[in-house]
């Protein structure tokens, strides 16, 4: 499959994952964070400890009080010279919830501390100077609480689907076939 093609599916799956929600529930709190790992130990992670971590991390979201407000997600796994292999997540939290950054550094915390063993490390967009930053270029945030009404939001956050969805830092050279990109399911 060619990587136009591959990336117009993949984009296609994550507009139709934002639309389902929307026509689910009015709110949510969108979260967007990238899951990484430690600067001493990004040079020893494999790809299965990446997706060992990253299935621990979900499979949790039935159990876990924190997880549980987590109602739809998509990622992708990428691997950066500096940055080490990470993973791009997008999230549709429970619109009940209003603190974004609050809420983004716990999952964060629970990747460091639990779904890694503590190894792992995250980078958030909800920060106040991330958001200030983003609003600074002129941009809409696609973080934060976003009703179905917000067009503008609404947009933000197909952007980030665009950017999870383009080829670019995928996994080269590495003995593993799977996936790179993957959502929660439709249900």
């Amino acid at each position: 499959m060619n990587g136009e093609h591959k990336s117009n599916r993949l984009l296609d799956r994550g507009i139709a994952l934002e639309r389902h929600v929307y026509e689910k529930r009015s709110r949510y709190l969108v979260l967007f964070l990238t899951l990484n790992y430690r600067p001493e130990y990004r040079e020893d992670m494999k790809i299965d400890d990446l997706r060992r971590h990253r299935d621990r991390l979900l499979r949790n979201v039935e159990c876990n009080s924190l997880l549980k407000g987590i109602e739809a997600y998509m990622w992708k796994i990428e691997e950066g010279p500096t940055s080490g292999l990470h993973i791009h997540l997008l999230i549709f939290y429970s619109g009940n919830h209003r603190a974004d950054a609050y809420i983004a550094q716990r999952i964060g915390e629970y990747w460091e501390t639990v779904a890694t063993r503590g190894v792992g490390a995250y980078w958030s967009s909800h920060s106040s100077s991330e958001k200030a930053r983003t609003i600074a270029r002129g941009l809409a945030l696609g973080v934060g609480q976003i009703d179905r009404n917000d067009t503008r939001g609404r947009e933000a956050i197909r952007t980030i689907i665009r950017y999870l969805a383009q080829p670019g830092q995928e996994v080269d050279g590495r003995p593993w076939h799977g996936r790179m990109f993957d959502t929660s399911r439709l249900d």
